[in-house]
Order: C-alpha cells, then sequence, then structure tokens
C-alpha cells in the first residue's frame, strides 16, 4: 500500500471534499470559498446555496449567498430561486422574498426593489374590488403583481395629471379612482 501511495491517495476523499448542498467552512466554522481557508465542509443553510469548485485537488463545495432577486428557504439546496412576482429580496442571502407592502407592486420574477404606485404619495394603495353581499367594496392588496392594481385611496379620486385628488364634497370616492 504505502508503494503506491500516490495512486489511492487520490480515492480518499479530503476533510474538504465537500458534497452537493453542503460547503466549505473555516475553524469557526464560518463558510469560506477556498479551500486553503477550509479545515471541514457543512450543510448550506438558508439563504444559501452550494456550487460547485474545482481546484487541483479536484471538486468541491461552496455554500454562497443567495443574489439579490432570489432566495432559499431550505437547508442543503443546490439552487437559490428568483421571487415570485408581487415580492422581493433586497438583499443577498434571504430566505424568504418580501411581500411589496400596499402602494407598491412587483411585476416581473426576481425583482429587488418594489415599483412605487403613481407618485408614491400616501393617497396612493394597491387594491382591487370584491362584492359583498350585493355591494361593491375596495379592499387592499399586498404583493400587488402589476400596476394594475394602482389605485387612490377611498375619498380620493385620479384627475387627469394622474395625481390623486381629495374627493369634493358630495361625491363618492370609493378607491376605484372614480368619482361618482
Amino acid at each position: 500500500i504505502k508503494m503506491n501511495q500516490r495512486r489511492w491517495e487520490t480515492w480518499v476523499p479530503k476533510d474538504t471534499t465537500c458534497f452537493p448542498g453542503f460547503g466549505l467552512v473555516d475553524v469557526a466554522g464560518k463558510s469560506v470559498t477556498s479551500r486553503s481557508d477550509a479545515v471541514g465542509c457543512a450543510l448550506c443553510t438558508p439563504g444559501h446555496s452550494s456550487s460547485a469548485l474545482l481546484d487541483d485537488i479536484g471538486r468541491t463545495y461552496a455554500c454562497k449567498s443567495c443574489e439579490p432577486g432570489s432566495y432559499q428557504e431550505l437547508s442543503g439546496e443546490t439552487l437559490c430561486i428568483s421571487c415570485p412576482v408581487g415580492r422581493i429580496a433586497g438583499e443577498a442571502g434571504l430566505s424568504q422574498c418580501e411581500a411589496c407592502p400596499p402602494g407598491s407592486f412587483a411585476n416581473s420574477v426576481g425583482l429587488e426593489v418594489c415599483q412605487i404606485c403613481g407618485t408614491g404619495s400616501l393617497e396612493w394603495t394597491t387594491s382591487r374590488k370584491v362584492e359583498l353581499h350585493g355591494s361593491e367594496h375596495w379592499i387592499q392588496v399586498e404583493a400587488a403583481v402589476s400596476g394594475d392594481y394602482c389605485h387612490c385611496i377611498p375619498g380620493y379620486f385620479l384627475d387627469k395629471d394622474q395625481t390623486c385628488r381629495q374627493c369634493t364634497e358630495g361625491a363618492s370616492c370609493p378607491g376605484s379612482n372614480q368619482v361618482k
């Protein structure tokens, strides 16, 4: 065996030969991206994915933070997932995407910021019409998926300049951008 050490040595996994779902870690257990800084392997945590590295020793894996606009909620995964419409990830390493708050929307996957409705003033919201016991109501919508949900809040209407204006006395402004 000693005479063939060079041959069998390559067959024996090193402590820094990580498998998919795992990544290189240093003495403190923190993720590193270089085998020279590593002492072993650990399961990749939520907000990270396991990515292949190839060096002079061979293939190993490192845990990398999910890019802004993507997330990973599970441990030991090899891919990050783009945030769905209506949700965003504004920074790297998130385990969940955040819903766009009322008054904003995300109309495509993988976004880092929500798009603001209108001028962004407090009179803008995201809402949709519902019927309750035969009458029409407008309810606020979180995680809106398009600008079609952008409306003025109840008590305001949308003028020609695309500005939400306070409803005039005696009129009804239910939140549909219209004056009734």
